[in-house]
C-alpha cells in the first residue's frame, strides 16, 4: 500500500496528514486547527490501493467479493449482456 491519504494538489500519498494551531495571539482556546497534505498543504482524500496496477484510488471503484480485491476505473470494464464490443 502506498498510502492511506493521497493529495488531491499535487498527488502525494502519505500516512498521516499534518495537523495545524493557529492561536491568533490568544491565550486560551478556541484555537483555529486544520490539516492538510504535509508536503503541500493542500487537500487530500483517503486512500484505496487498486490491485491490478498499484494506483491510487480516491474516487469511484469496483471491490470482487469475497476476495476483497478492488479495482480502479482504468483497471476494469462494466458491459452488459449483449454488448460485443
Amino acid at each position: 500500500m502506498l498510502g492511506e491519504y493521497t493529495c488531491l494538489d499535487c498527488g502525494a500519498t502519505f500516512d498521516e496528514p499534518k495537523r495545524w494551531e493557529e492561536r491568533h495571539g490568544l491565550d486560551t482556546p478556541p484555537y483555529e486547527q486544520w490539516s492538510g497534505c504535509p508536503f503541500c498543504g493542500g487537500a487530500y482524500a483517503p486512500t484505496i490501493i487498486c490491485d491490478s496496477c498499484g494506483e491510487p484510488i480516491t474516487g469511484d471503484y469496483v471491490r470482487v467479493e469475497p476476495s476483497g480485491e478492488h479495482f480502479c476505473d482504468s483497471c476494469f470494464m462494466l458491459k452488459s449482456f449483449g454488448d460485443d464490443s
